[in-house]
């Protein structure tokens, strides 16, 4: 097994070995806080593009990043553990698995770690489930993205932290919670306190490593 600092050293050396070798790069994040810890990096060699959740729209993004002259579009964002990778761990994909074709596409990037994309939220089961296709997590953007970028002969990577561990069971009443209004906001908190006060520790602490990636990401880039 490798020590896992020097795992980390590994993955370092691939984000910088990504960002020397593209001029342009493209970065596409789903949600509102996945974009708002990458925003403030962005540059004229860094365009970044809030898709909005799910395949297809994270798929438009990347090719609008493509027709606007980036090299490499990077899927941007929270996945979910189907390993032991905890709260907060950053994931470096080079492989991506689309769970509903069973499609695989290969980054010439080989960045170390392989992530499933699956059409909605993966709950504790299905993570079981998914994990014996020997991905590290989940996500739901970036089989879409790869293949946009496969057809249009682009690089891609992924980079993602962790917001739920594999035994973590994200219900489906939080669903859209971040796009409902106050009064079903209030609701949702009102019925589900305890799910709701762990899942936004969860999402704080992701927010927060993904902020240092976006830190290390921008460094490498020389902004």
């Amino acid at each position: 097994m490798v020590d896992s600092r020097l795992r980390g050293v590994q993955r370092h050396r691939h984000t910088e070995a990504v960002t020397q070798s593209y001029f342009r790069i493209g970065v596409v994040a789903p949600m509102r806080i996945e974009f708002e810890q990458i925003t403030p990096m962005r540059s004229d060699r860094l365009l970044i593009r809030r898709s909005g959740v799910g395949p297809a729209r994270a798929a438009a993004a990347a090719k609008t990043l493509i027709g606007d002259g980036c090299e490499l579009i990077i899927s941007w964002g929270f996945c979910g553990a189907l390993t032991n990778l905890t709260l907060g761990d950053i994931v470096r994909a080079g492989c991506v698995i689309d769970e509903s074709t069973n499609e695989r596409f290969t980054s010439s990037l080989l960045l170390p770690d392989t992530v499933i994309s699956t059409e909605e939220v993966a709950d504790r089961t299905r993570k079981s489930e998914l994990a014996s296709g020997g991905a590290l997590a989940v996500d739901m953007e970036s089989a879409a993205i790869a293949r946009t970028c496969d057809a249009a002969n682009v690089a891609f990577t992924v980079l993602r932290v962790v917001v739920d561990d594999k035994r973590a069971n994200w219900p489906s009443k939080f669903d859209g919670f971040a796009n409902m209004s106050l009064p079903g906001k209030l609701a949702v908190a009102m019925k589900h306190p305890l799910e709701l006060i762990v899942a936004g520790y969860s999402i704080y602490r992701a927010k927060v490593a993904l902020k240092r990636l976006s830190v290390e990401l921008a460094g490498f880039l020389g902004e």
